[in-house]
């Protein structure tokens, strides 16, 4: 058996302790807050001040905890090891006398400091200090002795060899730039048990460290994430080692000026002050650095001294695209980091389909943005609501072989909506990016839902073997564990794999055909998220159609991996081992002085997808022409609502007066397009509907042609096609008549059904105008589904029809009032109040108003009553023609013996 050993971890300014032991397993456990740092004066409970100028061996002040909040000191004596022009390097006396730093260590600082960096580096050929004072600045001289001390100390951090898993590699002290507190002096402290003061890990946070003195002499109040951010580009400038942008680049809906000092934080403030200085070079940064303000405006400041013009939002909302295309080509290069690689963006709304409707819901923070993602289906239709008291943006990016970029600005509440049918046809991946460009770092939110549909895509399902169950953690310490994994069928791909690490170090993950074959993909510098499963989706994914199994690994120096034993893991957990992958049960870790031979699996997982396939489904854009003008062809799109191929026909005799080309085709994503011509020559005056019957495989569709035909010469009046289905809920439709000769025009309406009326019936229409005429229908006295009604245009009389397709067969006759409407009645928005109304007989009749007391308040003869539907309209006005109140009123309708009532609410 074979036994894996431990190795601790990374992060931030706390370094990991390089100790093998024996101890091989970390219990799982929740993320619980972010290490300690210096990014504020702590309070003062205790203070000392440096007796005598540091010169030969001497004593300093050091904290006693430096992860306690307060700032008690202690006392402890120094060698001075190097002394220079522009620096002094002191070790202290326990750490020398043991053995942990030495003359030669000493030395090596000296010179890495001063006279060389590493390749990387903006200019080799000077040291940490040299650069970073042609970088951001000069130090301050507070103790007027024109040096840097450097002290060299076992940093009291709490650290515990064999417990503790991280330690403080080094640290400024504001309180030494403030007369009267700490040594005050410009000193940065490195340490040195466990650290290795010559380690390029240890001095890329001395180089971080020394920006904050700087950047605390010029601008002592700069907004923490501002000079964090300019720390973390120090090392990144100096070819010393740095940490990955994906901690922010997997969680982008993070404010740029929150900052808690989480592993995110940091790569997100880095990122954007990499991407200024990849942009606007070195000039800017040292400018932000001497300018006085803060925040934002120290940023606009800075370039503008530089001789830019630019704002926040633009520097924002460019930020934010350069971040997901990183592409310097585009534009005057404000999308890209001019040439250098970042991590790829991983987006958490990320669609292999359609939401089909659901909403998903977002939150985005201020001077954050969200990116959501469609990578593969076509003919998206894509809607978003917003509620915001602010304004915010959403960018439109189309990934064509050169992108586009388009950019849209919301407020207050809305909707936006984009329908794109050569979406999967000429590019294949649409992003479109909520971003707040707020310089505000408020606990407040733009809350979104977004909703798409379209055609195909992806369905995906999840490979593991893990069951949901974690055991424990395994520290990797540079092993590669793999999983294989089999049992899927079809036209199938890898689209992504998912891990579960213990913390957010960097992996290294790959994609094998065969384990005992090269890598097929392979992705370096990953950082997973802490505690919780990652998704690393591949980029292209792996087709599996022709393999019947695959494998993931997972290497790390600074990681541990979850280990499941819910299911057995043989032929299916790996570890290599000497060049070569085993079992997984061959290996064995150590809890406390108990074996265990892990023959369960890794928390490894596969995302497998396939093709969505749906059968094809006719759609026509639009369903309906008008030719009202001069039109005389215009066009019509057949689309393909399924994955399947739509094959489509019109078979029906067309009139002589049209003409549509091709009648016939297939369609199998992009929309076929069909031309309609038409010949008004051959065509009497009026109006005139066709129907035109399209049949397919994908279901039968009716294209509505309606066309025009004005009367040069005689008055004649034309009802203009539109709504003429009464639905069970609908009792009045209004239509409307336009006047197409000359002249004024007659016109009539006249219903077959007493259950029809119009209001107007009859009259004149001017001369080039247009009148709404309100048709009602008693529903309960229908007595067809079919309801005719004859048009008089002024010349002739014509036949048209209602539809009511919930008609349930029975036709009521009794005398009742229907349903005023509108009610409530707002005469200053309705003129009139429609009183539908059902005589039984054509007896004379009366309409009345009572207010609630009573009192008669208009009464009017009801002229020609028919029998079956009537209706009287009142305007809200006495029988004096004076408005009434707001109150309830009560109609009545009375026929000799009998009357019906009906209550109205009027408001005004």
């Amino acid at each position: 058996m074979l036994s894996l050993k431990r190795l601790f971890l990374l992060s931030g300014w706390l370094m990991t302790a390089a100790v093998a032991a024996e101890l091989q397993i970390v219990p799982p456990r929740p993320v619980d807050g972010t290490p300690f740092l210096w990014n504020k004066y702590p309070e003062v409970v205790q203070y000392k001040r440096l007796a005598k100028p540091a010169a030969g061996d001497t004593t300093f002040y050091i904290r006693e905890n430096v992860e306690d909040g307060s700032a008690e000191f202690i006392e402890v004596s120094f060698y001075r090891l190097v002394s220079t022009d522009s620096i002094e390097i002191y070790a202290e006396t326990a750490e020398f006398d043991a053995g942990r730093v030495t003359q030669k260590d000493a030395e090596q600082v000296r010179d890495i400091m001063l006279n060389y960096t590493p390749e990387g580096s903006v200019n080799t050929g000077k040291g940490i200090y040299s650069n970073e004072i042609d970088l951001f600045g000069a130090l301050p001289d507070k103790d007027k002795n024109g040096k840097l001390f450097i002290l060299l100390i076992d940093v009291r951090d709490n650290y515990e060899e064999g417990s503790s898993n991280t330690y403080i590699a080094g640290y400024f002290d504001p309180l030494d730039q403030v007369t009267g507190k700490g040594n005050y002096g410009e000193i940065i402290y490195i340490d040195t048990n466990p650290a290795d003061a010559t380690d390029e890990g240890t001095l890329s946070v001395v180089a971080h460290e020394l920006q904050h003195l700087i950047h605390n002499y010029y601008d002592s109040d700069e907004s923490t994430w501002v000079t964090e951010g300019l720390s973390q580009l120090a090392p990144r400038l100096l070819g010393l080692p740095v940490s990955s942008f994906a901690a922010y680049l997997n969680d982008t809906n993070l404010s740029l000026m929150d900052f808690d000092g989480t592993l995110a934080d940091y790569a997100k403030v880095d990122l954007w002050t990499y991407y200024l200085y990849q942009r606007f070079g070195l000039a800017a940064i040292k400018n932000v650095v001497s300018n006085k303000s803060n925040s934002f405006s120290g940023w606009i400041n800075a370039l503008s001294s530089a001789g830019y013009s630019v704002t926040t939002a633009e520097l924002l909302r460019d930020w934010f695209i350069a971040n997901l295309l990183n592409d310097p080509t585009i534009g005057d290069g404000q999308y890209g980091y001019g040439g250098a690689s970042i991590s790829t963006l991983s987006s958490a709304y990320l669609h292999a389909n359609f939401t089909d409707g659901e909403e998903v819901a977002l939150a985005l923070n201020p001077a954050a943005a969200a990116y959501i993602q469609f990578y593969s289906g076509s003919n998206i239709d894509f809607n978003l609501s917003y509620q915001s008291s602010y304004s915010f943006g959403l960018a439109i990016v189309k990934n064509y072989a050169t992108p586009e970029v388009t950019f849209v600005t919301r407020n207050g509440s809305g909707t936006y909506s984009l329908a794109d049918e050569t979406f999967g046809i000429d590019y294949t991946k649409l992003t479109i990016i909520p971003y707040w460009p707020a310089e505000i770092a408020a606990n407040v939110t733009v809350d979104i839902t977004y909703s798409a549909t379209g055609v195909g895509g992806y369905a995906e399902s999840e490979l593991d073997y893990d069951k949901d169950s974690v055991d424990f953690f395994i520290e990797l310490d540079g092993a590669e564990a793999a999983e294989k994994f089999s049992g899927y069928s079809g036209e199938v791909q890898l689209a992504a794999v998912k891990i579960l690490t213990y913390d957010a170090n960097p992996v290294t993950v790959k994609i094998f055909d065969s384990l005992t074959n090269s890598a097929l993909q392979t992705y370096p510098d990953v950082i997973p998220n802490d505690a919780a499963w990652t998704r690393i989706d591949l980029d292209p994914p792996i087709d599996l159609a022709s393999q019947s199994s695959f494998a993931v690994s997972v290497t790390s120096s600074e990681n541990s991996l979850g280990y499941s034993s819910a299911l057995d893991g043989s032929g299916q957990a790996y570890l290599k081992y000497d060049g070569t992958f085993y079992d997984l049960s061959n290996f064995t870790v150590t809890d406390g002085s108990d074996d265990v031979t892990l023959t369960g699996n890794w928390t490894i997982r596969a995302i497998i997808q396939g093709e969505i396939v749906t059968p094809p489904e006719i759609k026509l854009t639009p369903n309906s022409l008008f030719f009202w003008q001069d039109e005389y062809s215009q066009t019509v799109l057949i689309g393909n609502g399924g994955t399947e191929t739509l094959e489509w026909s019109i078979t029906a005799d067309l009139p002589a007066w049209l003409e549509i080309e091709p009648l016939s085709g297939t369609v199998q994503s992009i929309s076929s397009e069909i031309e309609v011509t038409i010949d008004r020559n051959l065509l009497t005056y009026g109006y005139h509907e066709l129907n035109v019957p399209i049949t397919s495989n994908g279901g039968d569709a009716t294209l509505y042609i309606n066309v025009l035909k004005r009367n040069d010469s005689e008055p004649q009046a034309a009802l203009i096609p539109g709504n003429r289905e009464f639905g069970d809920d609908i009792g009045r439709i209004t239509l409307q008549i336009f006047n197409i000769g000359p002249d004024s025009s007659e016109f009539a309406f006249q219903p077959e059904q007493t259950c029809l009326q119009f209001l107007p019936a009859s009259g004149i229409i001017p001369e080039g105008d247009t009148l709404s005429i309100e048709a009602f229908l008693d529903r309960a006295a229908a007595a067809d589904s079919i309801l005719v009604f004859s048009f008089f245009d002024g010349m002739d009389t014509l036949e048209y029809e209602f539809t009511y397709p919930d008609w349930d067969g029975d036709s009521a006759t009794r005398f009742t009032i229907l349903t005023p409407f509108p009610n409530p009645f707002l005469p200053d928005e309705n003129p009139v109040l429609y009183i539908p109304f059902r005589l039984a007989s054509a007896k004379p009749a009366t309409a009345l108003i009572f207010n609630l007391l009573g009192q008669e308040i208009i009464r009017e003869k009801i002229a020609a009553p028919q029998t079956g539907l009537d209706i009287w309209t009142w305007d809200g006005r006495n029988q004096k023609g004076v408005p009434v109140t707001t109150s309830i009123y009560i109609v009545v309708i009375r026929q000799g013996e009998r009357q019906a009532r009906q209550k109205v609410l009027l408001v005004r």
